[in-house]
């Protein structure tokens, strides 16, 4: 589980190089998640795409401090020929949700982890 401006959110987690090309690809109900972070091990500047996606999606990028770097509105990709959505600066995570589901969010935003999601538990 994650907050995002306060507002708790369930979501998938993608947090190995396997993983993390594959996303939300191919699936057709989110349900009963909210999203999907993705984790990575450093910070870096961070580029998605939505070959195979079903529905638009938003992705957020977070830097190491969990702090908002920007939010990119992503649209459905299926021919193949899809384009790149890079983040604005270094992230190490990446949030993706139902686009607009996050609304307008402020440039303090923070993300915030809640729980274990590697084995040791994270908060950043």
């Amino acid at each position: 589980m994650v907050e995002v401006n306060g507002v708790p959110l369930t979501v998938g987690v993608a947090g190995s190089a396997e993983q993390w090309p594959q996303g939300l690809s191919g699936v057709e109900v989110l349900e009963p998640l909210d999203g999907m972070l993705f984790v990575f091990p450093t910070v870096a500047e961070r580029t998605f795409w939505m070959q195979g996606m079903l529905f638009p999606l938003d992705v957020a990028f977070f830097d190491a401090d969990g702090f908002l770097v920007n939010v990119v509105a992503m649209d459905t990709c299926l021919d193949g020929d899809c384009p790149s959505y890079p983040s604005d600066g270094l992230a190490q995570y990446a949030l993706e949700t139902p686009q607009g589901s996050l609304g307008e969010l402020p440039a303090d935003t923070r993300l915030v982890i809640i729980g274990d999601l590697d084995g040791i538990g994270k908060e950043i």
